[in-house]
């Protein structure tokens, strides 16, 4: 009897997990950093990448990363993230970038488009599923 309660606890609290990590193994290519229209300068579409509870982000120069946890209701918690230190040039919006980047608190899910909020319910980047 107590395995067959265990194995249901189990079952159940991995059923829990999968449905708050909607964001996992999940691409989006940017179009809006802070209500403004993103064109992608490099030679690459800037884009936001959701794997295995880690998130890498460029917007064409260097490499974002952060590890994440996807809560309740679109919560999300972004960790300490770093990124590679080369010299960008100021058009594709690098510094701006990182700093919304790093105030995302939530997001919501609209079809193939995310939108990121900050704390105060802030629109800050706006993506579309590549």
């Amino acid at each position: 009897m107590k395995k067959i309660i265990f194995a249901l606890a189990a079952a159940i609290l991995v059923s829990c997990t999968a449905a708050t990590n909607v964001l996992d193994n999940q691409s989006f290519e940017i179009v809006e950093l802070n209500d403004t229209e993103y064109v992608s300068l490099g030679d690459k579409p800037a884009y936001i990448l959701f794997q295995d509870g880690r998130c890498n982000a460029s917007v064409g120069g260097n490499s974002i990363f952060a590890d994440y946890t996807e809560g309740k209701n679109g919560a999300l918690e972004m960790g300490v993230g770093g990124s590679t230190r080369m010299l960008v040039p100021e058009e594709y919006r690098e510094d701006e970038f990182i700093e919304a980047f790093n105030a995302i608190a939530s997001f919501k899910i609209d079809g193939n488009t995310i939108v990121f909020f900050d704390k105060d319910g802030k629109k800050l980047i706006k993506a579309e599923k590549k």
